[in-house]
């Protein structure tokens, strides 16, 4: 008699090999998740949830084809990002170019009004042209730090030959100084809402875990955030963000810092132990939510908005991206916890004699009444005038 002992080991080691690498391979879409950050948010949060939903294809038990369809995907996805990263890295050359033309016209014009240094100004004017067409941003930097450093030579040595020239020189710098300011808030503040950006907050982030010192970590998410922008578009959901966003900070101290991790989620870092984090996050998410009065398009609606959070406390030797996933894990244990208290609760209702309406939580009772859109806690009037 032929025994199938052995080969059926085999098959079964090939299995357990097999879902080894998927599980690894979900492994690093999650990683990608995380890591895969541009300037632009909208497009990291679209390439966030486009990756996750790959990820999650690879859950339970894939077969090869799934797995090569995701591999396809995954491999869309990276290139997308390189392409992405290619055009950052262009805009970024070109703005340093446009800064050193600028520049380059200014010690121009320098020179034509200067005496003795006019040929050290001109052949400073030659150098910063050949720099401006060089494509390596590392380059550009290292010799622009150079050719700056011999122009505040020049203007110490010319300061007292023309005070006038100075003058304007001192003020064309001040100018160029004060749009470096704004270039870098710009870099670090969420447009839509004002509030720091991910890319600030995971700096922030760092600067605390380098530093040691105890602090916590708060994670908000918005429940049921999807249903608005479902049903009446990005623009009303967009609203919603921008006050959140700024009842959160009308709550922060000064110590405090918030920023937007990405699509309806927002993080804040606390100065204390996890007890009173904890108590501040309930406050918080009461007093950020709430009734809005909304207001796009002619049009009006009330909603009542709710949010779930998580608080965590930075332990020692405690990476970023741990903290995170603690934090994140905490807000979804209590958002699951508050979903199914309310579904017990909307059950408890239709079997009551006095819900009214046939003891449908969702029902309206009149015109003029907001009503619950699904097991969501946005309550949407009727449109105004």
């Amino acid at each position: 008699m032929i025994s199938l002992r052995k080969p059926l080991e085999h098959i079964e080691q090939f299995a357990k090999r097999f879902q080894m690498a998927v599980s690894c391979y979900a492994s690093a879409i999650a990683s990608m998740e995380l890591h895969l950050v541009t300037k632009d948010e909208a497009r990291d949060a679209f390439r966030r949830d486009r990756l996750a939903e790959l990820r999650r294809r690879l859950s339970g038990e894939p077969d090869l084809e799934a797995v090569r369809q995701v591999g396809q995907a995954v491999d869309e996805e990276l290139k997308s990002f390189h392409d992405d990263l290619v055009a950052t890295e262009d805009q970024t050359r070109s703005d340093m170019q446009g800064a050193l033309a600028i520049l380059k016209d200014l010690v121009s014009d320098l020179a034509t009004h200067t005496g003795q240094r006019s040929d050290r100004l001109q052949n400073l004017t030659g150098q910063l042209e050949m720099v401006s067409r060089l494509n390596s941003i590392t380059e550009i930097r290292r010799r622009m730090a150079s050719h700056v450093g011999e122009l505040k030579t020049c203007v110490a040595e010319m300061r007292a030959d023309s005070q006038q020239a100075i003058t304007r020189l001192e003020s064309e710098l001040s100018a160029i100084k004060q749009k470096l300011v704004i270039v870098e808030d710009l870099a670090s503040t969420d447009l839509l809402t004002g509030v720091n950006n991910r890319r600030e907050g995971e700096r922030l982030l760092a600067k605390r875990i380098r530093a040691g010192d105890p602090f916590c970590l708060l994670l908000f998410d918005l429940d049921k955030f999807k249903a608005v922008n479902d049903q009446y578009g990005h623009k009303w959901g967009d609203k919603v963000l921008v006050t959140f966003a700024r009842r959160l900070r009308e709550q922060l101290r000064t110590c405090d810092t918030v920023f937007r991790w990405g699509g309806d989620e927002f993080m804040v870092i606390f100065e204390c132990g996890l007890e009173e984090a904890s108590s501040r996050a309930c406050q918080m998410s009461e007093r950020a939510g709430g009734t809005y009065d909304v207001a796009f398009g002619g049009r009006a609606l009330k909603l009542e908005v709710r949010a779930s959070w998580g608080a965590v406390e930075y332990q020692p030797g405690e990476t970023s991206e741990h903290l995170f996933a603690r934090a994140d894990a905490a807000m979804y244990e209590r958002k699951k916890g508050r979903s199914g208290k309310r579904e017990a609760d909307a059950s408890a209702a239709a079997a009551s004699p006095v819900s009214g309406g046939g003891g449908s939580h969702f029902a309206r009772p009149a015109a003029a009444t907001p009503r619950m859109l699904g097991a969501s806690q946005w309550r949407l009037g009727t449109s105004l005038p």
